[in-house]
């Protein structure tokens, strides 16, 4: 039985005392990211479980990244869509 996209879910779980994260995950374009991780960094990346709707990984929690939002301003949003347009022309 398919999910419908509300139960396609990621699940992240790590905890303090391990070096370890482990990555639950219904999301297809994550899916497979990973697993082209998975084949690159075997060393890094790994393929705990998989089903045929979801797959579990593990990999370095240092991996997991949550960032800051990087805030454009309309100037610096047109100096890249001119840079942009400039190396397409090229």
């Amino acid at each position: 039985m398919a999910l419908i996209n509300y139960e396609r879910e990621t699940i992240v779980n790590f905890n303090d005392e391990s070096k370890s994260a482990e990555i639950y995950t219904c999301n297809k374009a994550l899916i497979s990211r990973l697993d082209g991780y998975c084949e690159k960094f075997p060393e890094l990346y790994k393929l705990v479980e998989s089903d045929e709707e979801s797959k579990t990984y593990s990999c370095p929690k240092r991996y997991v990244s949550i960032r800051k939002p990087k805030i454009l301003t309309e100037e610096q949003k047109q100096k890249i869509r001119e840079r942009f347009a400039k190396n397409k022309e090229n």
